[in-house]
């Protein structure tokens, strides 16, 4: 599943030119997914912010090659809602999701690695106990 951020009308109309949508509905649409990222995808972000920084030392250093990305993304995202950081600045940076890519794709290969790792232990131990019988 991937995240959205925020979305304005016209980028949305844009995407939609195949199945034109009214201004209106393409408005709500904008609300919803604003709303949606405020209240459950910042904070979730956050979350695994949290999580890694937390967690840092346990982290394979592959993985810890993107921990300046998701730290930038969250608190980027954080000081424009708060409006700490002028508009005209926040536009210099790279805020949209595609930039933990990196991230979520290594975050897969370490998960299907580990899986190998424990069924490959798994299956040997299973072994053992069959020889030990």
């Amino acid at each position: 599943m991937k995240w959205r951020e925020p979305a304005n009308a016209d980028e949305l109309y844009r995407q939609q030119a195949r199945q034109p949508i009214r201004l209106a509905e393409a408005k709500q649409l904008v609300e919803f997914n604003n709303e949606q990222f405020l209240k459950v995808l910042l904070p979730q972000y956050e979350r695994m912010l949290t999580i890694f920084q937390d967690k840092y030392w346990l982290a394979d250093t592959s993985t810890r090659q993107h921990y300046q990305a998701l730290l930038q993304y969250v608190e980027l995202w954080k000081r424009f809602l708060e409006k700490t950081i002028p508009d005209d600045v926040i536009t210099t940076f790279d805020v949209r999701e595609h930039r933990l890519e990196p991230l979520y794709q290594n975050l897969e290969e370490q998960f299907d690695r580990l899986q190998r790792v424990l069924q490959q232990a798994d299956l040997s131990q299973g072994m053992r106990k069959g020889v030990a019988e």
